[in-house]
């Protein structure tokens, strides 16, 4: 499975989508499968699916004018069911500025996101996503 940033621009708005595509070995091919998160106030700039070892489910985070982090699985039916909704919103108050980058740690409990105002925050979830750690270079932004 891969997930793919997409970007449309019109006159009034920029926005993109997050789109997964699974490897289909019949036809040797990837297929589009589902729409999975939209971002209304800009492009997306980096997509990064967190380690999943023993996981039933998959986190993706995504970097965008904002930060989302989704978990979901693949149903019986081959419909994305989200899982643990109430638990996968970033504290708004912590996420105020465009993020470009991510990183997972080795057992994807542990997200770093760097953004416009050059600090690198490290995420965690305990019932929701909240920065734990923010680091600066002497003081100053990294």
């Amino acid at each position: 499975m891969i997930a793919v940033g997409t970007m449309e621009s019109s006159a009034k708005e920029t926005r993109g989508e997050v789109r997964l595509f699974e490897f289909n070995e019949a036809k040797n091919e990837w297929v589009f499968k589902e729409v999975i998160a939209k971002t209304f106030n800009g492009i997306v700039h980096d997509i990064a699916f967190a380690p999943n070892p023993g996981r039933s489910f998959h986190t993706l985070a995504i970097a965008s004018a904002d930060l989302q982090i989704i978990e979901f699985k693949i149903a019986e039916n081959g419909k994305v069911k989200f899982v643990r909704q109430d638990q996968n919103k970033v504290v708004a108050e912590q996420n105020k500025v465009e993020v470009w980058k991510l990183s997972w740690s080795t057992l994807g409990t542990t997200l770093c996101a760097t953004g416009d105002d050059g600090l690198v925050k490290l995420w965690k979830n305990s019932n929701k996503w909240e920065c734990t750690e923010t680091i600066k270079w002497n003081g100053v932004p990294v």
